[in-house]
């Protein structure tokens, strides 16, 4: 059984890519978009036939900005390990889709994927940052503001430049955290295991851990890792351990024995 490069850090590395053009062109849209309805609001003061183009040009340009938002806060999702995600990233982001569904929506995922990352960033003795979770219910409440006030002339056009500044630091601070996390995961799989000699491949204890696991479906007993790794418990333990906190193994019970079992996303 191999295991090549299209393992988890492959699929953040693909993430980590795309995430900052996307952030970045999801800015220009938020800045576009305000300039049209600056000039909508003009065009509205030449009547309906006004109004109706200028509705006509900002309307894409807002499903552009609600697709790109979309796909980023799922990166967003993506790049962090999974043991510290509280919410599947799709259906985080789905949730985000859903008319009135998602004003109550972001007050759940915004603060849990900033504490995720606050969580991880401590775990590993990197620098925090800002308070990420409680900057992701500022932003939902923010974003509730926003909604309810955007057709008052000076307090939405005062909620939706505060949505914005809240929005920078938010995903600034995220995307900051990420490239932290990422540099101290080293590749676990540089190379395709199985065009590798046994003798030349690499043997650290969490690559060793890893093909155990994939060579037992992705599930794991203490004793069987203490036994083929030939590790005592405490050595176990702080493998395990590791494991848990760069996001490759969870803590689970067997659903027949009740027994603790460890599951690895492979």
């Amino acid at each position: 059984m191999s295991i090549s490069t299209n393992t988890i850090n492959h699929r953040q590395s693909q993430n980590s890519v795309m995430v900052l053009p996307t952030f970045f062109l999801l800015i220009v849209t938020i800045l576009v978009l305000g300039i049209l309805q600056a000039i909508e609001m003009l065009m509205g003061s030449l009547g309906i036939v006004g109004a109706i183009l200028g509705f006509g040009l900002s309307l894409p340009l807002l499903l552009t900005q609600l697709l790109l938002l979309a796909f980023l806060h799922y990166s967003c999702w993506q790049l962090l390990p999974s043991g510290y995600r509280k919410h599947n990233p799709a259906i985080a982001t789905l949730g985000l889709c859903i008319p009135l569904f998602n004003i109550c929506w972001s007050f759940v995922v915004f603060p849990a994927l900033g504490e995720g990352f606050d969580r991880c960033l401590q775990n590993n003795h990197l620098e925090p940052g800002m308070d990420k979770r409680h900057l992701g219910v500022v932003y939902a409440l923010i974003l509730f503001i926003k909604t309810v006030t955007f057709w008052i002339p000076f307090v939405g056009n005062t909620s939706s430049l505060l949505a914005f500044i809240v929005f920078l630091l938010y995903y600034i601070d995220i995307l900051k955290s990420a490239k932290s996390i990422n540099r101290i995961q080293t590749p676990l799989f540089s190379s395709d295991f199985s065009e590798t000699p046994q003798s030349e491949q690499a043997s650290t204890p969490i690559q060793r851990l890893l093909r155990l696991a994939q060579e037992c479906e992705g599930q794991l007993s203490f004793a069987q890792i203490s036994m083929h790794m030939r590790l005592d418990p405490e050595e176990t333990n702080e493998l395990l351990n590791n494991a848990q906190r760069y996001g490759y193994a969870y803590v689970g019970n067997d659903p027949d024995t009740g027994a603790v079992r460890y599951y690895f996303d492979l």
